[in-house]
């Protein structure tokens, strides 16, 4: 086909030293692929079947596990980081990273007295903002509804009220978010000897293996009603934070070294190589330089939700409106050309998709999976699945590819085991608590991040 090219500007030499995923270095989805493919992964389990060990957790959340040897990191509501030996499931370790830990002793202590006290004021204070975002709605559609006129009214001078007596601790006030999001849903990144934790309330936080915190700062203001989900990438010593900017920490000390705007998305940045460059590829379609933030191009391209993959030189941005862009370096300048673009079934893919042996696997929230033709974009079928979730919004685990089986999850806690493949065929159909979280994979082991527990299923 005859595609157009961008250039993308000559990277500096400095950029091309080294490679821009360190070996050790483990985030979400663990490579951002979800693809595990030496794993003899467990294809039946149940709450009673093939369970190794199930620790219960502190609260919901909807990161995913990161495994550093024989540690395991995840995530708790509303800003708390844990450590669980893989072995046998045991917390070893949990840290809390509100705004309150970057106060000194003394004063973090009175913040939380006042913050405990005034629980019920925040509480009330949030359903009132709901309510009055619900009444505005209601109005919008019907402006001379009387009733509800008289209620905004009211209610808008109470939740004025309680703002002001709160406007001390605004600080401290956790930002809006759906509650289907909350303010953990990033996951942690790891690279050996230290662990990475991101939150919902603007919170970067570095801890050793062991849990001794190396550094914490507070990295932005999140301010977008539905939250925050953007999990942080490592690369070269540079830690990619993605909310309204895209942000680079240096690893070793927290501090800002660059800061681009891209735009907010709820997808991750992933971290690539383009022939031993390093490269950030965000969700808005920026490529970025990670050692100086400079933006390299703007694909003509960006996913709302998901994030995009790399796999064998070709950078997929896969939503209801798909792209392939295939990478390369020629003598120290990237070039990215157009593949195709596609339409897919489906209007929102929370789900990542995985990619293996020339096909895209990828389901929407509304459970519509296609398998597709990695190398031109056309459908090799479609099926609508029956997932059993309570609302056609259930698919938001990313798709996982494991010892030569796709798994394909749902918020109730159902995962579809299927045969990869041009045709559909099931496998196994297995049910645990609820999740949103990528399943991870290790050796015989799969891990889920449930609702209420940290799963850890082995295969038969």
């Amino acid at each position: 086909m005859n595609a157009t090219r961008w250039v993308i500007g000559a990277v500096i030499a400095a950029a091309l030293n080294g490679a821009a995923v360190d070996a050790e270095t483990v985030g979400w989805r663990t490579d951002g692929t979800g693809m595990y493919p030496d794993a003899a992964a467990p294809a039946h389990w149940s709450p009673t079947r093939n369970v190794a060990w199930a620790t219960p957790m502190p609260d919901w959340s909807n990161s995913t596990p990161v495994v550093a040897g024989d540690r395991v990191f995840v995530c708790a509501e509303p800003t708390t980081l844990l450590c669980v030996r893989l072995s046998d499931g045991e917390i070893l370790w949990e840290r809390d990273n509100s705004t309150v830990e970057l106060l000194s002793d003394d004063e973090a202590q009175r913040v939380r007295q006042q913050l405990d006290a005034a629980t019920d004021q925040m509480k009330e204070l949030r359903q009132g903002q709901s309510r009055l975002s619900r009444l505005r709605r209601i109005l919008r559609r019907q402006p001379n509804n009387a009733e509800a006129k008289a209620e905004q009214q009211t209610l808008a001078k109470h939740v004025a009220e309680l703002e002001r007596q709160l406007a001390p601790l605004a600080a401290h006030r956790l930002p809006p978010a759906h509650n289907a999001n909350g303010y953990s849903s990033c996951t942690p990144v790891a690279d050996g000897k230290h662990v990475y934790a991101v939150f919902g309330n603007g919170v970067a936080a570095a801890y050793d293996l062991d849990g001794d915190r190396r550094w914490i700062r507070q990295v932005d203001q999140p301010s977008h009603k539905w939250g925050h989900s953007s999990s942080p990438a490592l690369v070269d010593g540079v830690l990619v934070v993605q909310f309204d900017d895209l942000i680079g920490l240096d690893a070793r000390t927290g501090e800002e070294l660059w800061r681009t705007a891209v735009g907010q998305k709820f997808g991750s940045p992933i971290a690539i190589e383009v022939d031993g460059v390093p490269v950030i590829a965000s969700p808005s379609g920026a490529l970025i330089n990670p050692a100086d933030g400079r933006t390299l191009t703007k694909l003509n391209t960006s996913l709302t939700y998901c994030a995009p993959v790399y796999v064998d030189g070709v950078l997929y941005f896969i939503e209801k409106n798909a792209k392939a862009f295939k990478l390369e370096n020629e003598g120290g300048v990237i070039r990215a050309e157009p593949l195709w673009s596609a339409s897919i079934k489906g209007d929102r893919h929370y789900a990542s998709p995985v990619i293996h042996d020339g096909l895209i696997y990828t389901v929407s929230r509304k459970e519509e999976f296609t398998v597709m033709d990695a190398a031109t974009g056309k459908v090799a079928y479609e099926k609508k699945l029956d997932l059993g979730g309570p609302m056609p919004n259930s698919a938001y685990p990313s798709v996982a590819m494991a010892g030569g089986l796709i798994y394909v999850g749902a918020e109730n806690g159902v995962t579809l085991v299927l045969q990869p493949g041009r045709s559909y065929e099931e496998v196994a159909r297995n049910k645990l608590d609820g999740y949103r979280s990528c399943p991870v994979f290790v050796d015989n082991q799969m891990l889920v991040r449930g609702f209420n527990k940290l799963w850890c299923i082995k295969a038969e």
